[in-house]
């Protein structure tokens, strides 16, 4: 596809529609990297896994192939340790696969596009991005672990100056239903600005607010009611610390804080006095590490293990702000839940919850529940191992299943405390209205669908 020159007119910004849908978010404005990240075999690990996703695409599991390659990773591991500039570094890594290409008819007519794949792999794919649901992700073009990365980020929309809508990573954008404008220069904004964009219309404005709100109908509080009077709560999910702008904007709580970012960057790039400002709950989630990993090295157990000192001054900032809980993922059995009540009262933290992501622990909430405050629901990963299958290897709409609804339903009656869906299932419209359906009442949803998720409660009727 080639891209058209940007028209101004306004506060509106016109390109190219790519793939259809409307969002609203703070603007990132990438910069490419330079260098290969010393961790750069545990970021492969994700980006392999991630490639698995993409069913039977010959270039994606050839890619994946020469990632996970020992000889590959050895030669490169040797030039980082060596400092060999990244080109070259780049170049040993990868000789011996471009010998082999070249000597089979198919792939060494696709040679050049594989080998560009890994080069961006490696450039691109190695590092961390402070972005996430409330996110507008601006660059000058997406590659294919970029756009791995914002699908795993689940960024609210993304706008490229350049990108053709038959290459992968477009694929991927279409294929994870990020709303995506392509045609418009990222020297057109600024970091942190505020942008609606239309990936229907090929639009983005710089007034997304008053836009948005207009056309939703502007709604802010924690409570809304639905057609037939029953009381619905809906928080924000949280990837970055910015995000918290939204909770205020929306007089709303946070249901999900994510920290997995804060061990890289630190506790300190948090305005926990802004959060503790907030007039409703703030749920900070404990860090859900590897989950990007096979099954066998997650848990909640790990947070007793090499992170605990991590842990422990998280439980510090929770203890200091009487509105914030903590909430502990991957919890398998009540015993495991119990070993987590017992040390975190013991640091005279009563706010306690856990996620329910693991069927062993949905069939005994009510043993569980004496060692708890509230329950929150991880749909995605409670899904996955629910049926047996890698998580985001099925479309979010496929988890509206009855058989599904069954597990979701035996959650929720049986236990009397609060138990709220914080999946991505509650920031899908069919599948907000699914969670309704089956008796849920308090959600936490990306910033993003905030608005529409209170036009759907105050629209349903319960018609059971």
């Amino acid at each position: 596809m080639k891209t058209k020159d940007t028209k101004r007119t306004k506060d509106v910004l016109t390109g190219i529609g790519l793939v259809p849908g409307k969002a609203v978010g703070k603007a990132f404005i990438f910069s490419s990297p330079t260098g290969i990240d010393t961790n750069f075999e545990e970021v492969l690990d994700r980006i392999a896994e991630d490639l698995t996703t993409q069913g039977d695409d010959i270039f994606a599991q050839f890619v994946r192939l020469i990632i996970t390659d020992e000889t590959f990773r050895r030669r490169l591991r040797t030039c980082v340790e060596l400092d060999v500039p990244e080109e070259q570094a780049i170049d040993i890594a990868l000789r011996p696969f471009i010998e082999r290409m070249s000597e089979d008819p198919f792939f060494s007519s696709k040679m050049e596009e594989i080998v560009q794949i890994v080069r961006d792999i490696l450039r691109n794919g190695t590092f961390d991005l402070p972005i996430g649901e409330g996110t507008v992700f601006i660059a000058r073009e997406i590659t294919v672990p970029l756009a791995l990365k914002l699908k795993s980020k689940r960024v609210a929309a993304v706008v490229v100056k350049s990108m053709s809508s038959d290459s992968h990573a477009a694929i991927i954008l279409a294929n994870a239903q990020i709303p995506t404008v392509v045609g418009i220069d990222p020297d057109n904004f600024t970091e942190g600005e505020v942008l609606y964009v239309d990936g229907d219309a090929g639009i983005v404005s710089r007034r997304p607010i008053e836009a948005r709100e207009k056309r939703l109908h502007l709604r802010k509080g924690r409570f809304f009611h639905t057609a037939d009077g029953e009381r619905v709560e809906i928080l924000l999910n949280v990837d970055i610390p910015d995000d918290v702008y939204w909770a205020k904007r929306y007089e709303t709580g946070v249901g999900l804080l994510r920290t997995e970012y804060l061990l890289s960057v630190g506790l300190d790039r948090v305005p926990w006095e802004e959060f503790a400002s907030l007039n409703a709950p703030v749920i900070v989630r404990a860090y859900d590490v590897g989950g990007d990993k096979s099954h066998g090295t997650r848990g909640a157990m790990r947070l007793f293990g090499d992170l605990k000192d991590r842990f422990d001054e998280l439980l510090d900032v929770v203890k200091r702000y009487p509105n914030f809980h903590i909430m502990i993922p991957m919890v398998d059995l009540p015993k495991t839940a119990r070993t987590f009540h017992d040390y975190i009262t013991s640091k005279g933290i009563m706010r306690l919850g856990f996620m329910v992501e693991v069927p062993s622990f949905a069939w005994s909430l009510s043993e569980s529940e004496t060692y708890s405050t509230f329950f929150s629901v991880g749909t995605n990963d409670l899904w996955a191992f629910f049926t047996g299958r890698e998580r985001g290897t099925t479309d979010i709409k496929d988890q509206i299943d009855p058989t599904f609804a069954s597990l979701l339903a035996h959650i929720l009656n049986s236990t009397d405390l609060p138990v709220s869906v914080c999946g991505q299932l509650a920031s899908d419209e069919d599948g907000l209205r699914f969670l309704l359906s089956v008796g849920y009442r308090r959600f936490s949803v990306a910033p993003s669908f905030f608005l529409r998720a209170v036009k759907i409660v105050e629209g349903w009727k319960n018609e059971r």
